[in-house]
């Protein structure tokens, strides 16, 4: 019996593993490296801003400053929304945009009955993989601009 739970639980893991994905692109019009700062959209929901810490962890860590305000033109403003109103298919979004157009684009999606189990969780590992592709997004648009 304990064995048929454990190779029930491997099971479980596994499908929840093979059902992510993470995607991500940067916009090759806009010359990241003069940008120095993030400031925090105000329109991320009170839901969603208990996930930010790693995203902004992350961009402190590329470098950036957070701010307050978005005024100076060496802003990026963050935009970052989960949806989970679908337990069968969860998403966490982050953007980074100048004045009027998108320069990262990360995305993580989850689609499988594990977010119905271990539904924070399930949102906290799509967090991740988004800050991940963020990143990687932000170094290939660094590289790219030399």
């Amino acid at each position: 019996m304990r064995t048929l739970r454990a190779l029930c639980a491997v099971g479980a893991v596994a499908a929840l593993l093979a059902a992510c994905s993470s995607t991500g692109d940067f916009n090759r019009n806009v010359d990241l490296t003069k940008y120095h700062a993030v400031y925090v959209s105000k329109n991320i929901s009170v839901f969603d801003q208990r996930y930010l810490p790693p995203v902004l962890s992350a961009l402190r860590q590329d470098g950036f400053k957070i701010v307050d305000t978005a005024e100076s033109p060496d802003t990026l403003t963050l935009k970052f929304a989960t949806d989970t109103a679908n337990l069968n298919h969860y998403r966490v979004a982050i953007q980074l945009w100048t004045k009027d157009q998108v320069a990262i684009d990360a995305e993580a999606k989850n689609s499988g009955w594990g977010n119905l189990i271990a539904s924070d969780s399930a949102v906290r590992d799509l967090v991740s993989r988004a800050v991940a592709q963020m990143q990687k997004q932000i170094r290939k648009s660094e590289q790219s601009s030399y």
